[in-house]
Parts: structure tokens; C-alpha cells; sequence
């Protein structure tokens, strides 16, 4: 293996696998900080309560990128992973008549 390393994460419950791996060689460095500029994230989560998985980041000093917003069908914030990365947090909800529904 060398200089290179990795790290897989793999759910005990379904399987789904998430490789994470260094922004190496070069092009890859730069295709990464091109993402960041434009504020496209590399990774996208669920939430099922967005307020507080942002209180537990804000309370871990992650750094958002602006404040939580809503669009039509939910609620989003982006937060830098700390590794040069955009990540996206959204919370999916089901509006009726003026009322709000969490789908999960």
C-alpha cells in the first residue's frame, strides 16, 4: 500500500458501504477545492430532526456554511467536514394545508 490509505465504513444493518479517501493526486486536490468554491457537496445526509443533529455539530465547533434553510419539500444546512469537503444535511418534510409532517 505505500503512501496510500483509505478508510471503509460499512453498516452492520444493510450493508451500505461510504469509502473515504484523501484528495491525492493532484488533479483530485483540485477538482475538491473546485467543488468547495461552488459550494457543492461531496457528501449529502439525512436528518430526521435537523435542529438538533445541528446542535450537536454547532457543539462539536463544526463550521456551518450558512444558516439552516427551508425548500419546498424540507430543510437543508451545509457544514465543511474539516478535510477541505461541502457537506449537505437535509431534513425531507411533508407540507399539507399549512401543516408540517416529518416523512421518516
Amino acid at each position: 500500500m505505500g503512501q496510500f490509505r483509505w478508510l471503509t465504513l460499512i453498516s452492520a444493518d444493510d450493508g451500505v458501504k461510504l469509502l473515504i479517501e484523501p484528495a491525492f493526486p493532484l488533479p483530485t486536490a483540485r477538482a475538491q477545492a473546485a467543488l468547495y468554491d461552488s459550494n457543492f457537496p461531496a457528501l449529502i445526509l439525512t436528518s430526521e430532526d435537523i435542529e438538533a443533529d445541528v446542535g450537536r455539530l454547532e457543539s462539536n465547533r463544526v463550521q456551518l456554511l450558512g444558516p439552516i434553510a427551508d425548500f419546498p419539500g424540507g430543510r437543508t444546512v451545509f457544514f465543511d467536514d474539516g478535510l477541505g469537503n461541502v457537506v449537505n444535511l437535509t431534513q425531507r418534510i411533508l407540507r399539507h394545508g399549512g401543516t408540517s409532517q416529518k416523512l421518516y
